[in-house]
């Protein structure tokens, strides 16, 4: 072998040197490139959420993030908009309360760069329960008890006379004898309950009482009101369907989300038609006996004919609120229609001349709430072949006026179609408002307390 001389070892160890230098230079400026490229690129970064951000009350959203370009370990710095903060990679919040709210995310890498994005949150607020109310009897007569006797005796001074005295009578049978003691009056209200959210019904609360305070002999007043047990259904117990006019039913619904909702609807409750004939026999014999024969021919001649006993049933509801814009204002000319029908359910009586007005007969009470007594609101009622407008430009039509069914025989039935109509441009205050439709037995006493009242649901 050949020995490699001095010289020959000198030149192999500056050559290896010099490649070692030159790798090292070529690592370093890959390196320094690297570097420099990495910090010219711009760092992006994108917020994502489980679910679109929009929903109701409470609205509860998973955020992540996409980063692109980063280097290193990020930093996450997220504000919900609501309060709340976090700074973990994956973020949970909850959206209490509607409203419109702003997420930020900032998002920091190792190198000292920092990205930024934000969305929208949209919070809608949680709709409350829709419930409608659907009574099969608007009018009942009361049933005939020794309290009715009472009520008739001609005593001077008579505290069973006065309304107030005859619902202490009616508490103290109840607290004796239950609630049920006079059975059942007849009257059966079912509620119809949709939430738009879905949520939980959790209570139902039946109240019922008479519309007007109750004077007693002494000269105290006072308003029963009754808790009535049920859910979708409760039955008017005879009781408290006893005392004379007007009768108020009202449900209040809760739902899960803590909406409540009352609704109302009411009732008649007219005198039986044996108290009719025992009243008006007793001031017969104690001022006309010498004339009673003659008087008694009179009175079959004129007096009116007995009030039929009808039912009423379906519950149109007229909902415009997808035709009504942010302001209140109708977008376009609409027409919304319904219908009901009017059954003679009475065993023995045809009910005749019967008028359908939103003008109340013998009062001054009116069908619409104030704020649909527009003109630009039109509501027409049609019995075929017939069709009559019952409010327009402002004014309502008399009962005399309206629509009028000549005779309704025992068992008959008679489909009415309701119609409103809103102009475009008109100015409406959102909201439910019960209306009312009166019907009136022309033929019968002339009392506005026994006109049968349908209500009807308009929401705006």
């Amino acid at each position: 072998m050949r020995k490699i001389s001095t010289r020959g070892r000198f030149l192999f160890a500056i050559m290896a040197s010099l490649l070692v230098i030159s790798v090292s230079i070529s690592f370093v400026m890959s390196y320094l490139f690297s570097e420099i490229k990495a910090r010219e690129e711009k760092l992006i970064v994108k917020i994502c959420t489980d679910r679109p951000p929009i929903g109701v009350e409470p609205l509860t959203l998973n955020f992540s993030a996409k980063v692109m370009n980063a280097k290193g370990r990020l930093k996450y710095e997220w504000d919900f908009g609501n309060g709340e903060r976090s700074k973990d990679a994956w973020a949970k919040t909850t959206y209490k309360r509607h409203g419109i709210y702003n997420c930020t995310l900032l998002v920091s890498d190792e190198t000292g760069r920092q990205a930024k994005d934000s969305i929208k949150v949209i919070v809608e607020r949680n709709r409350p329960p829709i419930v409608t109310l659907n009574i099969n009897k608007k009018t009942v007569e009361r049933k005939f008890t020794l309290l009715s006797v009472l009520a008739l005796l001609p005593i001077p001074f008579w505290p069973y006379k006065w309304a107030g005295n005859q619902q202490m009578f009616l508490d103290r049978i109840e607290r004796k004898k239950g609630t049920w003691a006079w059975g059942e009056s007849g009257i059966v209200i079912t509620a119809q309950v949709n939430d738009p959210e879905g949520d939980e019904i959790i209570s139902y609360r039946w109240r019922e009482q008479t519309a007007d305070k109750l004077v007693t002999i002494s000269g105290k007043t006072l308003l029963p009101v009754h808790n009535l047990i049920g859910n979708e259904t409760v039955k008017i117990p005879a009781l408290y369907a006893w005392i004379e006019g007007r009768h108020i039913v009202t449900l209040t619904v809760e739902d899960s989300a803590g909406n409540v909702v009352n609704v109302t609807t009411d009732y008649i409750v007219s005198k039986n038609w044996q108290e009719i004939q025992i009243k008006m026999g007793v001031m017969a014999l104690s001022f006309l006996i010498p004339f009673v024969p003659r008087i008694m021919d009179t009175i079959k001649e004129k007096l009116p004919t007995p009030k039929a006993e009808i039912s009423l049933s379906g519950s149109p509801t007229f909902n415009f609120s997808a035709y009504i814009d942010e302001k209140d204002t109708v977008k376009e000319n609409v027409t919304l229609c319904g219908s009901f029908v009017i059954e003679n359910i009475d065993k023995r009586r045809a009910a005749r001349e019967i008028y359908i007005s939103l003008d109340k007969p013998f009062s001054l009470e009116k069908g619409l709430p104030e704020e649909l007594e527009k003109e630009g609101i039109v509501v027409e009622l049609s019995v075929y072949p017939f069709s009559m407008e019952l409010f327009s430009n402002g004014i309502y039509t008399k009962w005399r006026k309206s629509m009028k069914i000549e005779e309704l025989p025992v068992g008959g039935k008679v489909r009415c179609n309701l119609s409103i109509r809103l102009e475009k441009g008109l100015v409406l205050k959102r909201g439910e408002y019960l209306c009312n439709l009166y019907i009136y037995q022309e033929k019968t006493i002339r009392l506005g307390k026994i006109v049968d009242v349908f209500t009807f649901k308009v929401i705006m």
